[in-house]
């Protein structure tokens, strides 16, 4: 299930609502928790969250695509973004969820 972990009021004049936002994907029927950090105009990281160590063993190229993809994201402030080819597959994955988290920090009063 989805979080929100933010108090701040939404106010139309910027894109977020700030705070940090979570969506979860699964993988081989276990939760992995992305995190999406924002402030009122800006993605500022992205994380993953309560990833067990069998499943950094069995997605060995989970950790390595989301650092590329956060690294990638927060600098270009979009999530249309080119992915390896080597984990297309897992990125897909993770764009999903990362898209996810922001559409919960979204300020739907804003224009986007």
């Amino acid at each position: 299930m989805p979080k929100h972990k933010s108090s701040i009021e939404s106010s139309s004049s910027y894109l977020y609502i700030p705070g940090k936002y979570e969506a979860q994907i699964e993988l081989n029927n276990s939760p992995v928790v992305v995190e999406v950090s924002v402030d009122e105009d800006s993605i500022l990281d992205i994380n993953l969250k309560e990833l067990m160590p069998t499943q950094a063993v069995f997605y060995p190229l989970l950790k390595p695509a989301m650092q590329q993809l956060a690294d990638t994201i927060v600098e270009t402030q979009t999530v249309d973004v080119p992915t390896n080819e080597d984990y297309s597959v897992t990125s897909d994955l993770l764009i999903s969820a990362i898209k996810m988290a922001l559409a919960q920090a979204s300020n739907s009063e804003s224009t986007m």
